[in-house]
């Protein structure tokens, strides 16, 4: 345990011992105790903080040395870019956006980003522009990769067939020569008639008979009778109907 009574070396010197340690091949427990760490994670963030900043002093101290080199190269220079030497201001501009780039004193640079909307003109204008500015070799690999596109005027029409509709050239080949016959695939007006069926009559239902009326009854004459039905009668004969079954 490192005791406070005891006066602790430079924490730089002790990191530094730390690492030379850990380079032989020591583990950091082993390192905690020799320096007097706490315990083996204190001594490894003492190592990692010291690689970090030598890191860093290693890089600042390369880019000064860097700057250096810059000056001296401008200074053999200049004179002459200064007196007309085209190719020693070109050095000397070379090593001006050299040295603002190492040191980061160029300014960001704005990017504005919209989402306006532009018209058809103003993109063919834009398309125009984008393919002049391509190397002819280009021009022509571009011009190859896009199918031709024909005129789309009006074109011949056999005669009989004319539906008195514009045909583009798109759908319909040019030719010299047209026939009085359509192709069999453009045959649309007249196409193949499918057979009808004769449509067969219903056999007449005739309606069932009505039947015959029933005959009327005929009066049949009874004998007189005599006894009861007499006297009721007056003593006059009465007659009897009956109905034929």
């Amino acid at each position: 345990m490192t005791n406070n009574s005891i006066p602790q070396p430079d924490e730089r010197d002790r990191a530094s011992t730390a690492l030379a340690l850990r380079i032989e091949g020591q583990p950091y427990r082993v390192i905690a105790e020799h320096l007097g760490y706490r315990d083996e994670s204190g001594a490894r963030k003492a190592v990692d903080r010291l690689l970090t900043r030598i890191e860093h002093e290693r890089v600042d101290e390369l880019r000064q040395i860097e700057g250096q080199r810059l000056d001296a190269l401008m200074a053999g220079h200049w004179d002459a870019a200064l007196a007309g030497d085209v190719d020693a201001a070109r050095v000397v501009l070379g090593v001006i956006d050299r040295r603002a780039k190492l040191f980061g004193l160029n300014a960001p640079t704005a990017v504005a980003v919209g989402v306006g909307q532009i018209t058809d003109r103003e993109f063919a204008e834009q398309a125009a522009e984008l393919i002049a500015g391509l190397r002819p070799d280009m021009a022509r690999e571009l011009r190859g990769a896009v199918p031709p596109v024909h005129d789309a005027s009006r074109t011949a029409v056999p005669e009989g067939y004319d539906t008195r509709e514009p045909v583009s050239s798109a759908s319909v080949a040019h030719s010299a020569e047209t026939t009085n016959e359509p192709e069999p695939w453009a045959d649309v007006d007249d196409p193949a008639p499918v057979p009808r069926r004769e449509a067969v009559p219903e056999p007449a239902v005739e309606p069932d008979p009505e039947p015959e009326p029933a005959p009327a009854p005929r009066p049949v004459n009874a004998p007189p009778t005599g006894g009861y039905m007499q006297r009721l009668s007056g003593n006059r004969p009465s007659t009897v109907v009956f109905n034929a079954p």
